[in-house]
């Protein structure tokens, strides 16, 4: 990454130039709102088994049992920008009964039981589609999906089979709206001018690691930061040894960055189990991430499928602290952690994994070639630094709104 010095980040003091003209005064900046993502759907579909499994990390056959909402729920985390999540009661689809406001919907996730009666689908394909106009003409800005949801036990040709026949379903559903009379009289309705959105179509399961990169499409599509974001992770794989890097939000596993290379499943899956790994690891001899541990014999251990050999992490410091002279004291001497894991295949040397703490919430994974740990560690420590640094700086950017000159 370059060696250049990045730009200030903040809200700079009114000053006079030389030719006596006076720079225009800036108020104080304001938190920005949070954005919110509202879970709708039939009764049963498993909205409240997804909120269950990402958010609070219950285990998918305890999701069984769980009592339907009865109340919209909501919960709140941060990833760079804040979101809201809420769980709408089953079959609820009136967001001012929920007393939410639509112009503050960043996003609807409608989720269906993959499993329901083809005559159910129909009725919920409806109502889906009369949602999907209502919202959207109350905020054109709000994006949709759908989850296909409970897939697990299904063949991929099953699966896809499934999310055809849903995009057609839905579809023609928004196709037949317009002249059906229904949306007439509606605040916004005009035929001749509105075109409805259309879903995209995602097949979920909280058996496996489908559902967490579905809210993962979801909420980056949510994040006025991606194209920096995504700009940096492209400049630290380039000149870091890196084949692939993915920045995490760690207590869900959703990951909300990643260079411009696509995110294959089995990549997402090796990065997933090994936060897992790095997490149940350093939770036996500290908090969290932030514990460092002596090498580990795990040679006895159950491995991971693309695990066969598991490194100690290595203990390492924000590097250069030279080099950001902004931050202060205390930050530049905290120890942030980081580890390594060495992936084999036929007892062949493939891929390093490597973290790196950005925050209490952020986690850079990447994917490295081999030998780049050992024989480069000084130059990845010094571009993960450059990195951590201009990301938080974008998330202190993107957590407030500074109003215009008066």
């Amino acid at each position: 990454m370059s060696r250049d010095r990045p730009p200030s980040v903040g809200t700079s003091e009114p000053s006079s130039s030389s030719n006596g003209i006076q720079a225009p005064e800036v108020g104080p900046s304001q938190p920005r709102p949070s954005k919110r993502i509202v879970l709708m759907g039939p009764r049963g579909a498993g909205k409240t088994s997804i909120i269950e499994n990402v958010f609070h990390r219950m285990d998918p056959r305890d999701t069984i049992n769980i009592d339907p909402s009865r109340k919209p729920t909501r919960i709140d985390f941060s990833a760079l920008v804040d979101f809201e999540v809420w769980d709408l009661p089953g079959g609820q689809t009136d967001l001012e009964a929920a007393r939410l406001a639509a112009s503050t919907v960043a996003s609807v996730i409608y989720v269906i039981d993959a499993q329901a009666q083809t005559t159910s689908l129909t009725e919920v394909t409806h109502k889906l589609g009369l949602a999907i106009a209502r919202i959207h003409l109350l905020n054109p800005r709000t994006t949709f999906d759908i989850f296909v949801h409970k897939i697990d036990g299904m063949s991929l040709d099953l699966r896809s089979d499934l999310l055809e026949d849903m995009r057609q379903r839905v579809v023609d559903v928004l196709a037949d709206l317009p002249d059906s009379g229904e949306l007439d009289g509606l605040p916004g309705w005009d035929r001749a001018t509105v075109v409805l959105p259309t879903p995209a179509v995602q097949p979920t399961s909280v058996y496996d690691h489908s559902i967490l990169e579905a809210l993962s499409k979801v909420v980056r599509k949510l994040m006025p930061c991606q194209g920096p974001l995504e700009t940096l992770l492209d400049s630290l794989i380039n000149n870091s040894l890196m084949e692939k890097a993915m920045l995490f939000h760690l207590p869900t596993k959703l990951y909300v960055g990643s260079d411009v290379g696509p995110v294959d499943a089995q990549s997402y899956e090796s990065c997933s189990h090994y936060i897992d790994l790095s997490l149940d690891f350093f939770g036996l001899y500290g908090q969290g991430l932030r514990a460092h541990t002596r090498p580990v014999d795990t040679s006895s251990r159950p491995q991971t499928p693309s695990a066969s050999r598991v490194t100690s992490p290595e203990r390492s410091s924000s590097a250069s602290t030279a080099s950001t002279p902004a931050r202060s004291a205390k930050q530049a001497s905290r120890t942030r952690s980081s580890g390594r894991v060495r992936l084999t295949r036929h007892n062949e040397p493939g891929l390093d994994l490597a973290h790196w703490e950005i925050d209490q919430n952020l986690c850079l994974v990447a994917m490295l070639r081999p030998r780049a740990f050992d024989q480069h560690f000084a130059l990845l420590e010094y571009n993960v630094d450059r990195f951590r640094h201009l990301v938080l700086a974008i998330r202190d950017a993107s957590r407030v709104v500074v109003p215009p000159p008066s």
